[in-house]
């Protein structure tokens, strides 16, 4: 089978009572990837997948018209959506969000855990994502005991289904196991972490491929662009501004509230105009938790990421290119 990495990113569920199981395109108890309102690519009972990367996700689809995604848990509007999941059947989801590479469909899906059985479940996950030897260091600089953790890659899973039941019926939710034959085909690891980049930061996988289309904005109309990664009818709540929240931060990654800012050398990459670029920034300022070592990317480390890619291709910023139509008197 021929794999086509350049596909975005899907979404893997297991369905329930959705409108496609009332549909007919597919059972309910069987993981899905759905394409469209009327198509569903069923996966059966059972899937296995790699996890790649995790992040906390909350969604409010109460409105169709106006559905809100956030991923900052200190954001208001994401404890706002977490309180009101409770009581609120479906509408309103909060939990890990984890980034998979599928066995049979060669393709990148996230599989989000919005419900209190799937986020329960979910935990089990945590132990087969790839940990590194700096994540044992930050741990353990943080106090934790490290004796038994080791550096490893992901370690594949098979996901099942099990029943729940409760007074008010049955259905299905999601069951780890981990995976009992090893993947035979596998994507370069530069596409591992090209995908890797685009899940953990919609916002700068989002803009930072707009930022020549900054240039085409400011000089010519330029019709409304769609973006698999952020459609036009969904409201974001990205990171916040660093000057706008005083610190410590609760850490998405650990829970723990030591985040505070940082100074590091950080290494991106980052897909621009179809192609991938390492991006170095030697003096990154961005909140980092004191406790697991993780960084969180605000609106001001975006920035000084996506300056960055604007240097090394020799791109214009808006204002600069504002600045020069001023000055030409063209504008």
């Amino acid at each position: 089978m021929e794999i086509d990495y350049t596909n975005p990113i899907g979404h893997l569920q297991l369905f329930i009572r959705d409108e496609a199981v009332s549909k007919g395109l597919i059972q309910a108890g069987h993981y899905g990837i759905p394409e469209s309102d009327e198509k569903v690519i069923d996966l059966g009972v059972s899937v296995d997948v790699i996890p790649l990367a995790r992040r906390p996700k909350a969604i409010d689809i109460t409105d169709s018209e106006n559905v809100v995604v956030s991923y900052d848990m200190e954001s208001e509007e994401f404890k706002r959506i977490a309180a009101k999941a409770f009581g609120s059947g479906l509408q309103c989801q909060y939990g890990p969000s984890f980034l998979v590479f599928e066995r049979s469909t060669g393709r990148f899906l996230e599989f989000f855990c919005g419900t209190k059985s799937s986020r329960i479940e979910a935990n089990k996950i945590f132990a087969f994502l790839p940990l590194t030897q700096a994540d044992i260091d930050a741990k353990a600089a943080a106090g934790n005991d490290v004796s038994d953790l080791k550096p490893h890659g992901p370690i594949p899973v098979t996901l099942k289904v099990m029943a729940a039941e409760n007074r008010k019926g049955t259905w299905h939710i999601p069951a780890v196991a981990k995976c009992s034959s090893p993947f035979d085909t596998l994507p370069d690891m530069s596409v591992i972490a090209e995908k890797t980049a685009d899940f953990f930061n919609v916002k700068r996988a989002w803009s930072l491929d707009r930022i020549a289309q900054e240039e085409n904005r400011v000089t010519k109309p330029r019709a409304n662009s769609y973006s698999p990664m952020m459609p036009e009818k969904i409201k974001t709540t990205e990171m916040p501004h660093s000057q706008g929240k005083p610190f410590p931060w609760r850490c998405p990654e650990c829970g723990k509230k030591e985040v505070r800012p940082a100074t590091v050398q950080h290494t991106s990459q980052i897909k621009h105009d179809g192609r991938l670029y390492t991006v170095e920034v030697p003096t990154l300022r961005v909140p980092r938790c004191g406790a697991c070592g993780e960084m969180v990317f605000d609106n001001d480390a975006d920035e000084q990421i996506a300056q960055a890619l604007r240097e090394q291709l020799g791109l214009l910023s808006g204002d600069q290119i504002r600045k020069n139509r001023d000055d030409l008197g063209l504008s």
